[in-house]
This record gives C-alpha cells, structure tokens and sequence, in this order.
C-alpha cells in the first residue's frame, strides 16, 4: 500500500481529517494510536485539540522521530534499545568517548595531526568543547550521512580530506571499542528498512513483522531526515502509513513561496517522487482583509502579480519599525490589547508571541507584559522554551552555587546566593534573617574570600582581613564577650543588640563554613562517579524542599546530576575530570530548554522561533525580525562532512527559519503583527 501525504496551507484543515479518520476507524480498545509529531509544542497542541474533540484524549503515544525508532527496534527486531543515556552513540555518551580518545591520541599516527595542533595549548575544558562539537557532527551523520559511517567502517576516508581521515579514524575507533552489539541510530533505521523489506518478500503484506503498530500518523513536519523517510515507506508495505505536511504546492510560483517555501516544497516533491499518493485537503482561506488575501494566493498557486490594496481600516498585516527590543515589545501589547478590545470572542489564549531567544527576551518580556500600565489591562501570559536554570528554582539555585568555584566568594554574591528561597531555607534561615545577616555582615566589615589561604589559591596575597572567617569570628567573638573596645584574640569583637542572635550566628556561620569546604573539595579532580556523589551531597546539604513541588524541582535536578554517572558507565569513562569540565557540561544540561515545555498552558504563549512550531493562533506576533539576526546563519564547523556535499533532507538554519517565517505567515487566523529594530535608540538612524 502507498504512503499517504496529506497536504494544506496551514495545520487546521490537517487535523479536521486527522480527527475525522479517527472517529470513522478507531482501534481496538487496547491500541494505541501512534502520532508522530517533532516538536511538545506540536504534541501538547494536537492533545488538546484532540480532546477538544472527543471529549478526552486517551490511547495516543506521541513520540519523537528518535524516541519511534528505538520503540520500534525493541519491539520488531528485540534491541533492548534504551533512552539516550543508555546508548553509547548518543551525543552525551559520544562526547565522553571521543573526549576521552582526544586525550590519548596516537603520538606518530599522522592521521591525527590536525587534532593534535589544535590541542596543544588546549586545557581540559577545551579539548572537552571539541569532544562535544565531534559528537554532535557525528549525531549528524547517523541519521543524514549513515552510508559515510560505513564506508569509514570499510576502511574507506571519504571524502579523502584531512578532516575526513581523522574522522574516519576516529569513528572506527568508537566503533570498536562499542563492538558489533551496539548499533547506531543509522545501523538501527537501516535494520529495521532491511527487516520490512524481508517480511514484504517473503510473505506479502499479511506478514507483516510482530510489534508493528496497526497504523503510523506523522503530523505536521515539513521535513524530515532522508532515513526516517526510507522507514516510512518500509512500514507503508504493511501498514497503513500518513503523514500530514502544511505546505503549498510544490509548483507554487508565488515569489514568498519561492523564496521561503524551498524546505517544505523539497520535502513534499521527495515523498511524490517515491510514490506517495498525494492528496490536498482543506479550503482556501477565507477574508478580506490583506492577509487573507495573501494566505489565498500562496495557497491558490497565485503568481502574486497583482497589487495588494492597503487600507488603515485593514490590520490584519501590520509590520512595525520599533527602536530596539523593549519598543518592539511595547508596540506589540499595545496592539494585541487592541486587538482583544476590538473583540469579545478574542482571549489571551488564541494569542502567540514569537521572540528569536526566549532565555534572551524573557525578562525584557516581563518588564513589558509583568507590569501593570495605568488605563490598561494586565495581559496574562506564559513563556515557553526558558533554560532549566531561568524555569526551575532548583536548577537556578545549583547554577549559582556552581557559579562560586572560582570567584572571590563575594558577599553580594553569597547574599544574592541566599535571595533563593531553596538555598536560604537549606541555610537554615527563615526569610526575615537575611536582611540581618546582611546588616550583620556589614558591621562585620566582611568584604570577599573566605580566608588568607583560599585568597592565597587565587593569586592574590595571604591575609585575613575583611574576609569571610575574620568576619564571622568577630561576630561570634562579639556574642561571647559582649561590646568592647579591646581587641580579644587579635580580633575586635562585633555585637549586636537582637534576640536569639547566637543562634541565629552560628547557624549562618556553620553554614558559610559548608560552604567553603564545599568550594575546597571542589578544587580536586575526581571520577564522573565521585562527582556525582558530591553534586548530589551538594543539593541535599544546600537546597532544602519547602513542599511537594519544590520537592519534585530539586529531585529533577538530582536526576541530572545522576545522568553524570551513568554516561560515565556507558562511554567507559574511566578518568578523572576536572570541576570546570563538570560544569561545562552541567550548564549545558540547565541551559536545555525542555523540549518546549510551557507550551499552551493558559494566557498568551511566549515562544522562541524554532522549526516545526507553526500552530494556528487568531492572533500571531512576532518580534526581533532584525537584519542579521532572523533568519539565522549556520555556523557550522570546518571539519563538518553536511558541508561538504548537499543532499535532500538536509537541515540548516536558515532555510529553516525562513520556511518558519512562511509557516507562520499561513498560521496566523485573524491578525500576524511583525516588528523588527530598524532605528537606533540613541539617535534614531536606521
């Protein structure tokens, strides 16, 4: 049986027929229904969507591309196939490995000699970003260039560079050492295409493999990798297969559709190509004002010949020039309540709000839509794609105790440090006490750095004076003796006047004291096992739980912390790693996004620009359209094979966000507002 592409202008139409499928042939009550969707925003808004419609939205398996592969190779060909962390081809555990390998290369092997120039003055966080940068090349290549894999197994150096013998070289090491039972991403697509081919020839479609799902629905790409497709047409011999693509025709001649529609129109003529039975549903947009009409001509394979008549009665396309982000943002709301005025069906949750960055924009964002503005309603909102460390008080309190090793151990940052509710409560204070420990401190005259020794370990000369433990002795010395004008021990006792003080002191000095023997023990190199006992000692000794869900926040983190472990177990990583090479790759563990979580959780969605997003919304805006910055360029390494030679199905940044811009041109339902920074803010040049 043929794949099915069912293609429309925008999401809407698809998941009318989607919906519709389903409730003229459901499965049997103990399926499930297999959607696979690329991105949680996809997936939360077709959940939602779904019970929306049916009342409720259960027996659906939502997975990602990857997550579907690994599911599919346990239950068709038996690969216990774990999650990424359990994978050693997977990007974490790939980082470890070749890390590893880059610190014990061949002296005479000229192969290398690239690796080892560029290593020379490298230290160990270094030599660790280039692991990273390798493994995620080679992440790549699993699913885009799986034939060079094997032809660098055969022996082969394509494509006969000195970037690609070393690669080549490198990846026949991993290989081995991993052995035959451990299959790639790439080895796995392809055993399971050769294993559905088999079961085609030997039996027909009524023999189709054990463990395939009943039918298989991808919803909403517009593109996907070149393997994945070949899987997709491997599971169509026996399975009904359908993928759902909002894309305008491939012939389209609309000079927007040319210009930004490359991506999706190379995708939908790559699966017609194959054989897909291709099929275009929904209607043509309807409405009169400007956007409407653009929508009809891209969607009618219009050539866009004809004038678009503006009216200022019409703001339905608005494009504003704004002097920097914050104007950009305040056009933006001041509009969107306008909009909102302007229509009693209109709610906060039919608007999106697109930024470049939303780690970036997000408190720019807060000051414009968190604040209430005299005459006007507060807008509620939600922001999605924020770093673990900006969403989650747990992640941010580890970030800044990471942040410590290193520094001077200033009191603004200690203070700043007990600011968070998670740490001041692990401190054992309670919220009132921080503003007399401050008081305190400054009586104290306690400036920076713990002691004369931890000054003397960061270069500057060894002495006490204003530092953390004179500080603290002074105070203490001044609960004992009382108020002098003598000094006792050396020290001139500081004494205050509060109730309870004592306990109060030494509860904060016990505390502080942790601290620096927390920042000591940081300063020695240890096994990816031992330091993750100490981070996680770290959390438990310095974030305590308040309720349940600070409770869940700091188990989240732990969890983290304890994938430190076990890609060390997987990646056979049997060396000693210095504190910062921890850290490095902890923030970038707290720098993920979530997949997108915040998505669609009630008010107005803040969202950053990605791929695979464009959700229909009745009213869309998007800002920080600027010159330079939208569309993204790749910055791609020069050692990267994708570069080399171009295929179909290739991703890349820019194309990217240009089909996004294109998407999201289609998805917007009533309104699409667009700002960008086209003037200075100091003297209003362009």
């Amino acid at each position: 049986m043929p794949l099915s592409l069912l293609t429309a202008p925008r999401l809407t139409p698809l998941l009318e027929h989607l919906a519709g499928g389903l409730a003229r042939a459901p499965l049997p009550p103990r399926e499930e229904e297999v959607l696979v969707v690329q991105s949680q925003g996809m997936r939360r808004w077709l959940t939602l969507q779904l019970a929306d419609r049916f009342g409720c939205a259960g027996s659906l398996t939502m997975p990602f591309p990857a997550t579907f592969v690994r599911e599919l190779s346990r239950s068709i060909l038996g690969e216990h196939a774990g999650r990424d962390q359990q994978d050693p081809f997977s990007r974490d555990a790939l980082t470890w490995r070749i890390d590893a390998m880059l610190d014990a290369l061949p002296a005479g092997d000229e192969t290398f000699a690239p690796l080892r120039t560029y290593l020379a003055r490298a230290d160990d966080r270094t030599r660790f970003g280039l692991a990273a940068q390798v493994a995620a090349r080679f992440d790549d290549y699993q699913m885009f260039r799986a034939d060079i894999l094997d032809r660098w197994e055969a022996g082969d150096d394509y494509p006969g560079t000195s970037h690609g013998r070393w690669q080549g070289a490198l990846w026949r090491r991993l290989r081995a050492e991993a052995g035959d039972g451990a299959p790639h991403t790439g080895n796995r697509l392809q055993r399971l295409i050769e294993t559905l081919q088999r079961a085609e020839s030997s039996g027909g479609t009524g023999d189709a493999p054990h463990g395939l799902p009943s039918r298989v629905t991808v919803f909403g790409v517009s593109t996907l990798p070149p393997l994945f497709v070949d899987l997709l047409f491997a599971i169509a011999r026996h399975r009904p297969v359908t993928v759902y693509s909002a894309a305008l025709e491939v012939a389209a001649s609309h000079p927007l559709a040319l210009a930004y529609g490359g991506q999706s129109r190379e995708f939908v003529a790559e699966l017609e190509g194959r054989g897909a039975a291709v099929q275009r549903v929904g209607e043509v947009p309807n409405g009169a004002g400007v956007l409407a009409r653009l929508q009809r001509e891209l969607a009618t394979d219009n050539a866009g010949t004809t004038p678009l008549e503006l009216a200022w009665s019409d703001d339905s396309l608005r494009v504003h020039d704004a002097h920097g982000a914050m104007r950009q943002l305040e056009v933006v709301r001041d509009q969107l309540l306008a909009a909102l005025a302007a229509d009693d069906t209109l709610r906060p949750h039919d608007l999106l709000l697109l930024v470049p960055d939303a780690a970036e924009w997000a408190p720019t964002v807060d000051a414009v839509f968190g604040v209430s503005v005299q005459g006007a309603p507060r807008l509620p909102y939600r922001i999605a794609d924020r770093p673990l460390r900006r969403a989650q008080p747990a992640a941010e309190a580890l970030a800044r105790l990471l942040s410590l090793e290193g520094g001077r151990l200033e009191r603004s940052a200690v203070l700043s440090l007990l600011s968070l509710p998670l740490v001041r409560q692990g401190a054992g204070l309670a919220a009132g006490d921080v503003e007399w420990v401050e008081s305190a401190l400054e009586r104290a005259n306690v400036r920076w750095g713990y002691d004369g020794a931890a000054r003397s370990a960061l270069g500057f000369p060894d002495y006490e004076e204003a530092s953390w433990r004179a500080g603290l002795d002074r105070l203490l010395l001044g609960v004992v003796v009382g108020r002098v004008d003598d000094e006792v021990l050396g020290l001139l006792p500081e004494a205050g006047d509060m109730l309870g003080e004592p306990e109060l002191l030494a509860t904060f000095a016990r505390w502080v004291d942790d601290l620096a023997e927390m920042l000591a023990q940081w300063r020695h190199e240890r096994s990816l096992a031992d330091w993750t006992a100490t981070l996680i000692g770290t959390i438990e000794r310095f974030l305590a739980p308040d309720d349940t869900y600070e409770q869940q926040m700091v188990g989240a983190v732990a969890a983290t912390i304890r994938r430190l472990s076990a890609l060390g177990e997987v990646a056979g990583y049997d060396k000693t790693v210095k504190f910062a090479v921890v850290r490095d790759w902890l923030e970038t563990e707290l720098d993920d996004e979530g997949f997108g979580s915040g998505f669609l959780q009630g008010g107005m969605t803040v969202a950053a620009l990605k791929p695979m997003r464009s959700l229909p919304f009745r009213v869309i805006a998007m800002v920080g359209l600027d010159d330079g910055v939208f569309p993204r360029r790749d910055r791609r390494s020069a050692f990267d094979l994708l570069e080399h030679e171009r295929r179909a199905g290739d991703r890349d940044l820019r194309s990217d966000d240009r089909q996004l811009f294109l998407d999201t041109l289609m998805a917007a339902e009533g309104r699409l507002i667009l700002a960008y920074g086209g003037r200075a803010v100091n003297d209003n040049s362009p």
